[in-house]
């Protein structure tokens, strides 16, 4: 697999597609581009660890929920995520440890501030053996 994600140009919001060998790999590629979206994560250390679990009624919906509670976790406590181990995935089901750190302004700059991933243009399908996800997100 050549890219992991590229970003989608969109007129107001930003967008990513993110694109995966399997479903695991697509929902770690679609939080890796949102967080380089958010920060620069190349000084991001996997120094603390954080446990999501998160059920919605589909796969489209769970990838949703992934990213919001991504977005959640930095804006409530600061935390970069920089590694996913994702544990359990179904259609409805994820179930994960997130590896980062807390948000220091000396070693991190922030790029952009995104409010929510949206279902505008959501889209997650699997094409020619690759998983494909596109989301907007509310900046």
């Amino acid at each position: 697999m050549e890219k992991k994600y590229e970003v989608l140009p969109t007129t107001a919001d930003v967008g990513l597609i993110a694109y995966g060998e399997d479903l695991i790999t697509l929902f770690k590629n679609a939080a890796e581009g949102m967080f380089d979206l958010v920060a620069e994560m190349e000084n991001v250390k996997p120094e603390k660890e954080e446990i999501v679990d998160i059920t919605s009624p589909n796969l489209e919906e769970l990838l949703v929920a992934w990213l919001n509670e991504m977005i959640l976790l930095f804006d409530a406590r600061w935390f970069l995520a920089k590694e996913y181990d994702i544990t359990e995935l179904s259609e409805k089901h994820l179930k994960a440890v997130v590896k980062g750190e807390t948000y220091n302004a000396e070693r991190h700059a922030i790029k952009t501030g995104i409010k929510g991933a949206t279902y505008h243009k959501l889209e997650v399908k699997k094409m020619d053996g690759l998983w494909r996800a596109q989301v907007i997100f509310d900046v």
